[in-house]
């Protein structure tokens, strides 16, 4: 960890570590265990689901309650159904803000206590957004002060006061420090605290999503006008007449609002149509619809803005830094804003006095859309494969045990995983003997590997150790690879596996365009320098090429 692995969002595996560990020990090898970590998704979205829908019901309508879990209970940023971290950091920033919620209704602080431990948890799966929770705070400190001046709706300032700001950040500290604290020991007692901090600059340079501190900022509006195009702007506008309106403390005249509400149910139809396909974009397009009825309530509830819209805005722009700025990616965090905009749209319709039924059916065909879609969406998109239907051979052997997948992909599948035990294994190198006085070389371990450009589960399926500085993507001329190499010289690779380019191709299906070619290389730079100059023998083998050191 930081040493031997530079990826910025490593600090998920240590929430993966123990139920790793329990498979191993239950079953005695990883031989199905991508399947097993894609059980435990839906385990902990159907328990999550669960304890949402036993909190809201407590405070809106069950219908509504029962959308909202439903909702989280079957999306999943870009159908990835594994505990990933996408998948950890969003359902438990989510339920973070969903226990800060419950506090301002029941005032019960151990709400806040679980919700800080939460949070801290989705920080060490993402760490970036420990800058969502400063952000967050400051944010809402701000908008205090300036409710203060009178500047925003009286409404703001009597449903978050000062009182409430400082016990929720006391509770809510104390609760990241748990986590936090225990994270350190872990890492202070496996990982010199010298190597710690040589490796944090090296960590924190990713190589696939460099981008600057205004990036997220710039990139929030082009990502959802790159979609839904102009149409995106009127959306704009109709959020920002309301917002006037709510600050000038004036309530629109009923002809003015029910035409805000017409225009802005087409908008929803435009962005329902453009979404199709794509998951999270219905997220966006439902975020967009209801911050105009927010503004436009008698008494928005400005807590469910400041924990779920507010922090699903701000968890979107801070993860520009660990991810590009697509909407693809900036709809995780409108998926959390989509929760709480369903509780606004449950509150507008209970304080409705005129054209009710007409309002309350299109209210409730909008969510209902928004759900069938995502259910829509998680039952028959799939990531970085072929469509349904295509997937018709169960792989039986190896980490990928149980999934179901193409002709090809089978094939492919079985010609890599017997690639690597026949010829990527211990027992073909002679390490011991050129390195005898390395202190690296432990009994597990009798050599290390680098597999280029991208197979992260084929390290599961040898006994050498990873050599290169993560198991994610890296190519054969990384420039990272100079750094890693002479920080760590135990960790010069023994083998090189290069990946055939067409390995891992997959058609377009769903939010994923088709590539022919994701192990496409480019052999050169510093590894293939070393390699000259180290006397390795190049081997044709089924998959790629293979240079071993002699």
């Amino acid at each position: 960890m930081f040493l031997h692995e530079w990826f910025p969002t490593q600090l998920s595996s240590l929430i993966l570590l123990p139920f790793y560990s329990l498979y191993m020990l239950v079953f005695g090898s990883n031989t199905g265990i991508v399947l097993y970590f894609r059980i435990l998704f839906v385990v902990m979205s159907l328990i999550n689901s669960a304890v949402m829908y036993n909190i809201l019901r407590q405070h809106i309508s069950v219908f509504s309650s029962c959308i909202c879990a439903l909702m989280l209970m079957f999306y999943t940023h870009l159908n990835i159904a594994t505990l990933s971290y996408y998948t950890i950091s969003v359902q438990f920033f989510l339920m973070s803000m969903l226990l800060i919620y419950h506090y301002y209704k029941s005032y019960d602080s151990r709400h806040l206590l679980i919700a800080g431990i939460l949070f801290a948890v989705s920080v060490l799966a993402l760490p970036t957004l420990s800058i969502a929770y400063f952000a967050l705070v400051c944010v809402i400190a701000v908008l205090i002060f300036l409710s203060s001046l009178s500047i925003l709706p009286e409404g703001f300032k009597t449903s978050v006061g000062d009182a409430e700001l400082k016990t929720v950040l006391f509770h809510t500290f104390i609760g990241i420090c748990i986590p936090a604290v225990l994270f350190f020991i872990f890492l202070l007692g496996n990982v010199p605290i010298s190597d710690f901090i040589r490796g944090i600059p090296y960590v924190l340079s990713d190589e696939e999503h460099a981008t600057s501190l205004v990036y997220p900022i710039r990139k929030f509006f082009i990502g959802i006008n790159e979609v839904f195009g102009r149409s995106a702007c009127i959306s704009y506008l109709l959020i920002g007449l309301t917002f006037a309106a709510s600050l000038l403390k004036r309530q629109l005249d009923k002809r003015i609002r029910l035409l805000i509400f017409a225009l802005d149910t087409i908008l929803f139809i435009i962005f329902f149509i453009l979404s199709s396909g794509h998951t999270g974009y219905i997220q966006t397009a439902l975020c967009l619809y209801s911050l105009p009825l927010f503004f436009m309530g008698k008494k928005p509830d400005y807590r469910v803005f400041n924990t779920f819209i507010l922090g699903g805005m701000i968890l979107s722009l801070t993860y520009s830094y660990s991810s590009n700025g697509y909407l693809y990616v900036l709809s995780m965090g409108h998926f959390i804003s989509s929760i709480g905009c369903v509780i606004v749209i449950d509150g507008f319709i209970r304080e409705l006095e005129e054209y009710r039924l007409g309002y309350v059916v299109t209210l409730t065909a909008v969510i209902c859309i928004s759900l069938i879609q995502t259910m829509e969406l998680r039952l028959l998109n799939i990531y970085r494969d072929a469509p349904l239907q295509m997937l018709n051979f169960r792989i039986s052997e190896g980490p990928a045990k149980g999934l179901s997948t193409t002709a090809d992909h089978y094939v492919a599948y079985n010609v890599t995983y017997s690639t690597i035990k026949k010829y990527c294994v211990s027992s073909e190198l002679n390490v011991p003997q050129k390195y005898p006085n390395s202190m690296e070389l432990d009994s597990n371990s009798m050599g290390n590997i680098f597999i280029t450009k991208l197979l992260p589960w084929g390290y599961m399926c040898t006994d050498l150790r990873v050599g290169a500085p993560t198991t994610w993507r890296t190519a054969f001329n990384s420039e990272r690879l100079k750094p890693y190499y002479e920080m760590n010289p135990g960790r010069y690779p023994d083998m090189i596996l290069v990946m055939n380019e067409e390995y891992g191709s997959y058609l377009t299906c769903g939010d994923v365009e088709a590539d022919p070619s994701p192990n496409e290389n480019e052999i050169g730079g510093y590894l293939l320098d070393y390699v000259n100059s180290n006397d390795y023998e190049k081997i044709t083998v089924p998959c790629g090429i293979l240079y071993k050191r002699r």
